[in-house]
Parts: structure tokens; sequence; C-alpha cells
């Protein structure tokens, strides 16, 4: 189990196996994060690229929860969808990719040259894009789009001649209704559908170390990472027309995943170490460690909810080890931040995140030792109290000041143990284990503590006396 002290972006963080939080209205915290399987792998090991590796999440207006993956077991692009008010995924089979490959079983073969991305229209209608190797020694791969208004519709927009890179994809849609996909493995392309005319720029940037690509207010941005000279290239596609700009950084990032804020502002979180650059619209920028742990961040995605909150959901792979994967959020306004580790103790992949109408992170990341494809929710609008519970042992009372037992989160807890007469407190058990009192605590869940009391040394008849005095005393009455 691995434990790190984080020291910037001051962290609070608990390591447990899976973390479940719960939180006072919208606070930063302690929200309830709670993970759940929506496909099993099975269980062959199929490296790092096996059921959900390379998927994507979107949400549309109803907060439905759309996943695009790859099942690399039975060779099958799959979609699973979720509604707030179910429980239980519903999963389908897209599209049969080994029945057009040449090289047999992708689990065998090409099991990790697949990526995927998926969107919702305003009309709640599904676009897909994901590219796939079909012959592994011409570096061949396809490029489709589909699109579901009940029925899967399928496409096949390009076939690349590339050996292999940072495989990727990303599709969106202008408010306009233009469909705008990016796809590439050692280059970059660029694919429009209007209407139903299709379009494709080929070539237009040179991939490097990872990539990523969002739209807001009608503008496409784009990111990549080089690790040589430390510099992160930006693409702004806005006015039919690609703008290309190169930032050059304290220290470089790769891996890199895009967001953008209400004042216009890049906000890129990427791997060597995991590094937050700020970017603004003079190409100023602002740089900081996130993880400052080698290994933060090689798998990363980011959102920035309606308040410009920067949420993290990310993995750590120490050299030779097991992964975390990693939680974070930044309040670059109230300077407020903290880091929870979601799961340890296995190999993880953070995918992609999205936020729905309550403002809470809903995410999918890859459980490689368990085969799984997750999902994960961080929710910010759980339960609104937190409950101190106090019990005694011995002759005593607690006092808490404020009064009440019921608590807003972050709240600050002073309890005193009051021994009666012939006693004397001892010692707190339970969830503070301490023979401090006073005791001042600062309340971040449900607590129970109990206040050990004890007799006095001289106090052997358990009358409140000192001693065989107390008997002389009730002698002389």
């Amino acid at each position: 189990m691995v434990r790190r002290k984080l020291k910037q972006w001051h962290y609070i963080s608990t390591l447990i196996v899976i973390i479940i939080f719960v939180t006072s209205g919208y606070s930063a915290a302690n929200p309830v994060i709670t993970t759940s399987t929506i496909d099993n792998g099975g269980d062959k090991d199929f490296n790092f690229y096996d059921t959900g590796s390379n998927g994507d999440i979107s949400i549309d207006d109803g907060d439905t929860l759309h996943v695009i993956y790859l099942d690399a077991e039975n060779d099958t692009v799959k979609y699973a969808r979720k509604a707030p008010t179910e429980t239980k995924w519903d999963i389908s089979v897209v599209d049969d990719i080994n029945a057009e490959t040449d090289i047999g079983s992708f689990v065998n073969d090409v099991d990790y040259f697949f990526n995927s991305s998926i969107t919702v229209d305003t009309d709640g209608n599904l676009h897909i894009l994901y590219m796939y190797e079909i012959d592994e020694q011409e570096y061949n791969t396809k490029v489709k789009y589909g699109y579901y208004d009940g029925t899967w519709h399928l496409q096949e927009i390009d076939k690349l001649d590339e050996s292999t890179g940072d495989y990727g994809t990303k599709i969106m849609i202008r408010p306009n209704g233009e469909i705008h996909m990016l796809y590439g493995s050692r280059n970059l392309h660029h694919g429009i559908i209007d209407g139903t005319t299709l379009s494709v720029q080929n070539n237009i940037h040179f991939l490097r170390e990872g990539w990523d690509a969002c739209i807001k207010n009608d503008i496409i941005y784009y990111v990549d990472g080089y690790w040589l000279f430390a510099r992160l290239h930006i693409g702004i596609y806005t006015e039919e027309a690609w703008i290309w700009s190169q930032v050059d950084l304290n220290t470089a990032i790769t891996e890199p995943s895009i967001d953008i804020d209400s004042s216009g502002n890049i906000h890129v979180v990427g791997h060597n170490y995991l590094k937050h650059v700020e970017i603004h619209p003079d190409l100023s920028f602002d740089q900081i460690n996130i993880d400052p742990a080698w290994g933060a961040g090689v798998y990363s995605d980011i959102v920035n909810n309606d308040d410009d909150i920067l949420q993290i959901l990310y993995t750590y792979k120490p050299m030779g080890g097991l992964t975390e994967l990693c939680f974070s959020y930044w309040d670059p306004a109230a300077n407020t931040s903290w880091m929870k580790i979601v799961e340890s103790e296995g190999t993880f992949r953070a995918l992609a995140v999205v936020l729905d109408s309550n403002q809470n992170v809903q995410g999918i990341y890859y459980d490689k030792t368990r085969g799984d494809l997750k999902h994960i929710l961080v929710n910010y609008s759980g339960i609104h109290d937190w409950q101190v519970t106090t019990t005694t042992q011995g002759k005593g009372t607690i006092n808490l000041d404020p009064a009440g037992g019921t608590y807003d989160d972050g709240t600050s807890v002073t309890m005193t143990a009051i021994p009666s007469d012939g006693y004397q407190f001892d010692y707190w058990e339970g969830d503070a284990s301490t023979t401090t009192n006073p005791l001042t605590i600062t309340i971040d869940g449900d607590i129970q503590v109990s206040a050990v009391f004890v007799k006095e040394e001289d106090d052997d008849d358990d009358d409140g006396g000192g001693g065989g005095g107390g008997c002389f005393i009730s002698n002389l009455f």
C-alpha cells in the first residue's frame, strides 16, 4: 500500500480501498464518492486494454449517462446507458470489430489500438467516433462514425496508413449542429459532418505525447504535450480555420487533458507528476504541481464546473508498483483544495469525467486488476448533516460545544469529559483515541466517541468519598 504526503494544494487524504464520504450541501470538503461496475471483462489479463479501455462518457439534459467502450474479450464495441432512476446499466453491442479485422482477436493481437468518443446532441441523439487497427503489419486503421436515433447507423469515414502512436478520438457538436471529429495516430485529422455532407481535412497537425480537445462557446480547443522541449501546442478552431500556438513551460507535460473556464482560460492537466497549467488568452500561464509524486497523472481527465472549480480524475502509477485511482478538487477563488484516493491495491486507468445537472461529477475508469469497466460518482448533494454520537464508560458526562450533536461539515466541536464525584477522566476511545480533555475536532463525517472514566485511586467503595474517610464522615452524622 502506498502512502504519500502531498505538500502542494494542501491535500488531506485518507487511504482505503474504496472511499465513501458524505457532504453537507455543495461542500468542497467531503462529497460522497461511490464506485460501481458497468461491465465485467472476465478473468483474463488483456494487458492494459480490455473491457472499457479507452472508453468515453457523455451525459444528456436528463442526466442519463451514455458510455462507449471496447469489449476486448468479445471483440465488440459496446454502448452502456443508465438513467438517474435506474440501478443497472443497459448494455448493447454497437459493432463487431473482429468480423472486420484481418489478424484475429483483439485480445491476442491488437488489444492496445482502440479509441472511442461519444457525445449527445440537443435532440438526445447519440454520436460516436472510434478507431481501431485492422492490420498490425501495415498499420491500417479504420475510423468509424455512428449515430443513434433508436437504431445505430455506422459509417466508415477514413482509413489511415500510419505507424502506431498517440491513438485518439474526440467528437464534438457545435451550436449550429455541425459534428466535428478529431482523430489520429501520428497525424491529427479533422472530419466535419454538416447535415449529410462529410468533409475531412487530413494531416492538420503532427501528434506528439498524447492530446485532448473540448468545445466551449462554439470554439474548439486542442492541446498536446511535447516532452523534449517542455512545450504545449494549442489549437483553436473558430470561423472555419485553425489557429496554432505554442506555450513553452517550466517543465514538460504529456498525456494532457483540457477544459475551459468561464473567463476563457485554458486549463490543462497532465503527466510528469500531475501538473496543472492555466493558460490565459494572451498565452501567459501559471503552472503548479497538483500531485508531486512521480507517476501521478499518467492517465487523467479534467472537468470545470459552473463555479470554475476544477475537478480531476487521475491515475497514480509508481514505477514497478500498483496504481491508485485518485480524485482532486481545486477552487481557485477560495484557494481550497483536497485529494481523495478512490481505489488502491490494483491497476487502474482514469478515462473520462462529466458533470450532471447538480454539478456532481460522473466518470468512468478501467480496473485492470478485475478486468472491469467502472463508474464513479462524486456526489456533492448528499446528506446535509453529520452526527456526533457520544457514550460513557464509568460515571461521568460529555459536554458538546456547540451543543446539539448534529453539525455542518467543517464545524469545530469541543468535547469536554466531566467526571462524576469520585471518578476521573481517563481517555477517549472510538473515532478519537487520546487523553486530551477538552478535545476539539473538525467534523468531516459521522463521529462515535466514548469517554472512559475510572474511579479515583482512594475511592474503593464507590460512594464518591475518599477511601475509608467516607465511612467516617457518615458516622459523624
